[in-house]
């Protein structure tokens, strides 16, 4: 056997089945074995891609409190001590940055190593005792050694619990300290802090205690194949466990790992780590994902990078969803890592994440925390962590109730709306613009100012009150909110306009000084989700092409300066871009571009840009959120993925990919966005049950050679106006029916009646640019990333893109 890095390769639809029914055939191996004798550049382009060089996963579960951080340099960590796994002769350190998902998607993470001639492969994930998720998590690791050669060779496996060492640790109690969770199974007072040479007591069946502590910190379990167990007295080294492999020969150590150490005189809960059987919990929760991530409602294309990102992206939004003591509430945040705590604008979005792919139960669970509660527990305000979360807690609410159509819901909530218009009415009587007040640079823009998608957001909520208002019979309430969004609106209008005036149409951050802050929620254009201007304004074109042009590095958005001051500055020396700017990127707010560049119909700009954010995924499809230098060290440093909002606002971008509402118009856009792969003939793009606004939708294309046929279902509550069904770029458009009748395209865009049933669509490929897929992405990106790194030149070289303009 080769000693080259290997990862057997899913049959493309075989994966793609797999991940969208849920199934739980058997998939071939996925652990890529990493070999040190390669450099990573040749990783890069041969294993499943890791954008990441030291890279930080999470091993976590749906609503525990917490998740371990399987961080850079291999140690399963938590807050107490963390789980270092060791292999060769003598041992060293095993670890590899290539990881990857059972099926893709599961929250089972595999990765190899190459130590001394034997191939370690390490499985690992993490589940709470009883898949209770108020019980003690334990992350339950499996380490496989096999013996490649043609003679047989000692193998060597170490693991050891021990204080944190080594850099990039979470500090997990920085944000939440559940200690109702964790003083369940640790004894505080008994508890000592870590030191070398303490003696460890090892108990029958592979128990590992602290001795002086008098704490289990892990447990053990070699399979039947004649392992030899070296004690380790003290913990100043590992376990070791040590084998003579036949050629071609595995064998398997276990070891189990409780988040929280479990103090010996909880004797029932050291028996449930001890008892805790791998293969057991891996088929349990295997089962519960499957189920959690397949609700129904499809959203397929042909390219399992973007379906397993999908998948994926979902599943570490719900492991971030936190069950607290009373068993009832569910409290989403960002990540059961870092920024474990609730965030109005990030859960804003991952809730209506949730209700887009067809979990509106899980989603009206978490709304409940936005809730507050009087004394009789009935809704009468709205939590609002940040200055500019006043209108994301409307939003909330009201976007859960477009799309589930759910009027006890409306009624239930609306309670809580009156109050908080009447503190948005305190706020704005503060500021002489008659605005939301200034605010300091607490966050985001961080500006000292007006923040311009502070306004955005009030006259969202102020839309979305009103809705609610009609939704529930009060037609004086719903008059007093239009009346306050019509003036708000005005007043605003009026800053907005003399800030663009001296930016030339560009939208910045803030509505003082055209030059401060970063791009944030101004980069949208106040598109999407607020309505707030219509995409056929002049100011959001110039806004989002100014940001590309200006604020990108890599592909996507930077964040430090915004674009318009980078423009002056550029044009002030001549713009260069043909070497890396000195910025850093940030990853998820590239989609404020995104959406409206879907609402612009710039669809080939879309799908270069959600390619570029594709190539910066982790290989176990994490996002993150920024604080890596463009174009160098491809380090996050200590802004550890996954990050939740990012998963959501991928999720949401396919999403509107495939079937969006216009912001503006009662209307239904399908395939604004796709990929010239996608329709290769042969090629299917399904949109399966689909929640929105109006009903739920389903929709299949089926590409053919010289065209498509697309068949439609729908279930309206309410139908839209239209539908409209946007013709790619990279095809010129010959003919179209619409069940039989023969329609014409405007701006390659069909209008088509809301009851259609087939479109038959005619058309040609044009000579416009098609090579554009997640692996050319990875390609292009890896040839451009190393030749700087060595000094190479690169002719043509533009530091803000991976595709080419």
């Amino acid at each position: 056997m080769s000693h080259h890095p290997s990862i057997l390769p899913l049959a493309r639809q075989t994966a793609i089945v797999a991940i969208l029914c849920g199934t739980l055939m058997e998939l071939p191996a996925q652990t890529y074995v990493h070999d040190a004798r390669l450099d990573e550049r040749s990783h890069d382009l041969h294993g499943p891609f890791n954008y990441f060089l030291t890279p930080s996963d999470a091993l976590g579960f749906m609503d525990a409190p917490k998740a371990f951080q399987l961080t850079g340099d291999g140690a399963c960590s938590a807050n107490w001590g963390e789980l270092t796994l060791w292999a060769g002769t003598p041992l060293k350190r095993l670890n590899s940055r290539v990881r990857t998902l059972d099926h893709g998607c599961l929250p089972v993470i595999n990765y190899g190593s190459l130590v001394d001639g034997i191939e370690y492969r390490v499985k690992a994930f993490a589940a709470p005792v009883g898949l209770d998720p108020r019980a003690n998590l334990l992350a339950f690791v499996r380490i496989t050694a096999t013996n490649p050669g043609k003679a047989p060779r000692r193998a060597a496996i170490g693991a050891r619990v021990f204080d944190h060492e080594g850099p990039w640790r979470q500090p997990f109690f920085d944000h939440t300290k559940p200690l109702w969770w964790a003083e369940r199974f640790i004894d505080q007072a008994t508890w000592q802090p870590w030191k070398l040479w303490e003696p460890t007591e090892v108990r029958p069946h592979g128990e590992v205690h602290r001795t002086e502590s008098k704490h289990l910190i892990f447990h053990y379990q070699p399979d039947q194949s004649g392992w030899q167990v070296l004690e380790a007295a003290a913990n100043v080294e590992p376990f070791e466990f040590v084998i003579q492999l036949a050629p071609g020969q595995s064998a398997s150590v276990d070891v189990t790992v409780p988040w929280v150490p479990v103090a010996d005189a909880r004797t029932g809960q050291v028996k449930a780590v001890a008892d805790a059987g791998f293969d057991d919990y891996l088929a349990r929760s295997r089962q519960f994902w499957q189920k959690q991530l397949n609700p129904g409602v499809v959203f397929e294309v042909p390219e399992q990078k973007v379906m397993e990102m999908h998948k994926a992206s979902l599943m570490y939004d719900l492991m971030a969803r936190d069950l607290q003591e009373d068993g009832k509430t569910h409290i989403q945040t960002v990540s059961d890592v870092q920024y474990n705590r609730f965030f109005s604008r990030d859960a804003a979005f991952i809730i209506h994440t949730y209700d887009m792919l067809g979990l509106p139960k899980i989603a009206a669970e978490c709304i409940e925390h936005v809730l507050l509660k009087d004394g009789h527990g009935k809704p009468a305000g709205l939590l609002a962590t940040h200055p500019d979360a006043w209108g994301q807690a409307l939003w909330t609410l009201a976007a859960h109730y477009r799309i589930t159509g759910d009027q006890a819901f409306a009624e239930y909530v609306y309670p809580a709306v009156p109050g908080h218009i009447a503190k948005l009415e305190a706020e704005t009587a503060k500021d002489p613009w008659g605005l939301w007040p200034v605010a300091g640079p607490y966050d985001n823009e961080r500006i000292d100012g007006h923040y311009t998608g502070h306004s955005f957001w009030v006259l969202r909520g102020l839309q979305d009150a009103a809705e609610l208002a009609t939704a529930v019979g009060k037609p004086d309430d719903a008059r007093r909110f239009q009346k306050l969004y019509d003036d708000y609106r005005a007043r605003f209008m009026i800053r907005l306009k003399a800030i663009t005036d001296k930016t030339g149409g560009y939208i910045p951050p803030g509505l003082d000084d055209p030059l401060a802050g970063m791009d944030w929620e101004n980069a949208s254009g106040g598109v999407y989700p607020f309505g707030v201007i219509s995409a056929a304004d002049p100011m959001v074109k110039n806004t989002v092409q100014t940001v590309r042009d200006y604020a990108y590095q890599e592909g996507i958005m930077t964040y430090e300066h915004n674009a318009f001051k980078v423009r002056q500055a550029k044009e002030a020396k001549g713009a260069d871009w043909s070497q890396p700017e000195h910025t850093v990127i940030h990853h998820y707010e590239t989609f404020q571009v995104l959406q409206t560049l879907l609402a612009l119909g710039m669809d080939r700009e879309v799908v270069t840009d959600f390619y570029s954010f594709l190539v910066h995924t982790g290989s176990t499809h994490t996002g993150f959120e920024y604080d890596i230098w463009a174009w160098r060290d491809r380090n996050f440093h200590n802004n550890y993925p996954p990050h939740g909002w990012c998963a959501a606002r991928f999720n949401e971008c396919l999403r509107n990919m495939l079937v969006r509402e216009d912001m503006m118009e009662p209307v239904l856009h399908l395939a604004s966005a796709l990929a010239p792969s996608w329709l290769e003939a042969g090629r299917t793009v399904r949109v399966t049950k689909a929640p929105t606004d109006f009903g739920v939708l389903s929709y299949t294309i089926n590409a053919t050679e010289g065209g498509a046929k697309v068949s439609l279902e729908a279930q309206w509550r309410k139908a839209p106006d239209s539908l409209r069904f946007h013709i790619p770029w990279f095809v010129d458009l010959r003919s179209a029916k619409v069940d039989g009748r023969v329609v014409e395209a405007r701006d390659r865009v069909l209008e088509v009646p809301a009851d259609a049933r087939q479109l038959d669509l005619q058309w040609t490929r044009n000579a416009a640019p098609a090579d554009l897929s997640y692996r050319k992405g990875v390609e292009r990106y890896v040839d451009r990333y190393w030749k700087i790194q060595h000094g190479e030149p690169i002719p043509g070289f533009d530091s803000r893109w991976i595709f080419p303009e």
